[in-house]
Parts: C-alpha cells; structure tokens; sequence
C-alpha cells in the first residue's frame, strides 16, 4: 500500500478535530493518517500546540433572537470572563502537554538531522566505494590484458622451443651420422696403416 501523503495543514487539523489526550507520538499520528514524514507531521504538531498555547478571542455570537437582545450585552459579559477563565485554567492545565511535546519534537528534530548527516556520510562512503570499484575493475582489466598478452608470449616462445628442439634433435642425429661416418673412416684408415 502506497503511503499518503499529508501536509502539516492536515496534521493540524486532525489534531484540532480530535484534541487527543496524551497526544501521541509522531510515529503513532504517521500510523492514524496514513502516511507523511516525520518532519512534516513535527511542524502540524507544532503549530496545532502553538495554536492551543496561544488565548482565542471569543467573539459574540451574532443569532440571539430578538426576545433576549436586551440581555445580550450583559449576559455576554458576564459569560465571557467564565469562557476566559476555563480557557485560561484549560490553558495552564496543558501547558505542561505542550512543553513535553514540544521538548519531544524538538529532540526528534534533532534526530532527524543526525540521521540526515549519518546518511549523507553513507552515501559518500557509498560514492567513494563506487569509485573505487571501478579503478579496481579497470586494473583488473588490464591486468587481465597484460596477462593475455604472456599468454600469448608463452604460446610463442613454447613454438619456438619446440623448433629449437626439433632442430636439436636433426642435429643430434646428423652429428651422430657424421660420428658414425667419422668413426667408419677411422676405422678405414686405421686398417690401411
């Protein structure tokens, strides 16, 4: 199956839909949504925890019928300091959250570069394999060359050895016949003196 692939908006907008609580690692939300890297899903975790981090206005709602307009104004401002003070208590309460996961995020971020620069070592170290691989295949290569090269030498020189000794033999035998024509002349003449 194919990964997804997520945008920080989309991280953020899950969180604020789900509002979970503990929240959950990176690895755990790149399970939920489907996809996405970790870099991507840090940044929507950290802008959904600036967003909670930060007070939101609360505007009046503008529907209040007609019956309850004298009471609009007062209620809302009666309301609204209890809306503050639960979104100030709700705050507190998370702020907590929101440092671990930013201390989390923060500590992955940092394993993530290392990770990149353990990585880009690799594949330098992988680059300098390539290359050598390939002077060492080029020497092979002439290597082996050279080596056809005495081969042929070899095969040369046991040609000429095999003259040389085919001549010897000739030799040998013609000196032998010369010997033995020597030996019957002396014979010859050693009977005549």
């Amino acid at each position: 199956m194919a990964e997804q692939r997520i945008t920080q908006d989309q991280v953020t907008e899950y969180l604020r839909q789900n509002n979970p609580s503990p929240m959950p690692t990176l690895r755990r939300l790149r399970e939920i949504l489907g996809g996405g890297s970790l870099e991507t899903i840090s940044r929507g975790v950290r802008a959904y925890l600036e967003g909670q981090s930060q007070p939101q206005a609360q505007a009046c709602p503008a529907d209040f019928s007609d019956a309850v307009s004298k009471l609009e104004a007062p209620l809302w401002n009666f309301v609204r300091p209890l809306m503050e003070s639960a979104a100030n208590n709700e705050r507190s309460r998370l702020l907590p959250q929101v440092q671990a996961a930013k201390e989390t995020v923060e500590a992955l971020e940092l394993e993530c570069d290392n990770l990149r620069a353990k990585d880009a070592a690799r594949e330098d170290q992988l680059g300098r394999y390539i290359s050598e691989a390939g002077k060492l295949g080029r020497e092979l290569a002439s290597t082996k060359a050279q080596l056809e090269a005495s081969q042929t030498l070899i095969s040369s020189l046991q040609q000429e050895i095999e003259q040389l000794r085919s001549q010897l033999q000739t030799a040998e035998l013609e000196k032998a016949k010369a010997q033995g024509a020597l030996d019957a002349y002396r014979r010859a003449l050693g009977d005549d003196v």
